[in-house]
């Protein structure tokens, strides 16, 4: 266009000017600027706005979880039962270190697929009878089991020792059976679980309680539920088979049991708590991914 045809133009106000793209030359310098700063702020509030609208809805931003991949064979539990209640309890200071263990990053359960399917065929038969599981530790790291070691061996005080163990000292751990210097947790076919009554609200976690094989109403609330010690409770009152318990937590810790032993589940008789997942998982081999 010339500066002749740009004067006719202004002339006359009814006619129709043809749609110029931002890296037209009819666009002044000054005016391009302005476009693209408009353009720029408008993508910037667009953005702003989906993300808040992500966040309100609930599911996990991208960079969350679902960006961090799995070796293969590995699931988050959540992705095949969402139903079943989590409270990983490593990923928190609330465990016997009195920190975060390392190589947990995110309080997300993981293991491989066939367990996480033989547990969710678990919840099933539970949910009928009125219980969700309630699971505390998965897939575990070998570098936590590692600095479970350590902690062992370190003469630094044990400042968790009244809630989690208060009459065992944490360098017999090993000799008594509640620390192990390899884990199933590091092959992906343990779990730590609980129950919790299927019509009762998410806890949660504890951050203060008394002596984990107390009174249940001073322990660490996990559960509506007695099962005689609160999880992770170095005590002989934690042996699944233990008659130093009431006929209530016996009764709970028996449910527990036979739901997971029909999934193909064996319980360790020191811990009501942890079962190895027996079924076919082949090849097994220790993992040090970290949790996330």
């Amino acid at each position: 266009m010339i500066q002749g045809e740009a004067i006719a133009l202004q002339a006359n106000p009814m006619t129709k000017l043809p749609p110029r793209s931002p890296c037209s030359p009819v666009f002044s310098v000054a005016e391009k600027i302005s476009l693209f700063s408009s353009i720029g702020i408008a993508l910037a509030i667009a953005l702003l706005l989906a993300t808040q609208a992500l966040a309100q809805s609930g599911a996990p931003p991208r960079g969350g979880a679902s960006a961090h991949p799995l070796p293969r064979g590995f699931v988050r539990l959540r992705d095949v039962d969402p139903s079943i209640r989590q409270d990983i309890r490593y990923a928190t200071p609330f465990n016997f270190t009195g920190r975060r263990v390392p190589g947990y990053e995110a309080p997300e359960c993981i293991l491989l697929r066939p367990v996480a399917r033989a547990l969710a065929r678990a919840q099933a038969r539970l949910v009928r009878q009125g219980y969700h599981l309630k699971v505390y530790d998965c897939y575990r790291p070998v570098r936590a089991v590692r600095s479970f070691i350590d902690w062992a061996r370190s003469p630094e005080p044990d400042f968790m020792a009244p809630i989690f163990s208060p009459t065992i000292h944490k360098s017999e751990q090993f000799a008594r059976g509640f620390i192990a210097k390899r884990s199933r947790h590091s092959l992906g076919i343990a779990v730590d679980v609980g129950l919790v009554r299927a019509d009762e609200p998410d806890l949660p976690t504890p951050t203060r309680a008394g002596r984990c094989d107390g009174p249940f109403a001073a322990r660490a609330r996990e559960s509506s539920l007695d099962f005689g010690t609160a999880y992770d409770c170095s005590s002989p009152r934690s042996a699944t088979a233990s008659r130093r318990v009431s006929a209530d937590a016996r009764t709970n810790r028996q449910r527990l049991k036979r739901a997971l032993a029909a999934e193909g589940f064996r319980n360790y008789s020191k811990e009501w708590w942890h079962f190895d997942y027996m079924g076919t998982t082949n090849p097994l081999r220790w993992h040090d991914f970290p949790v996330r």
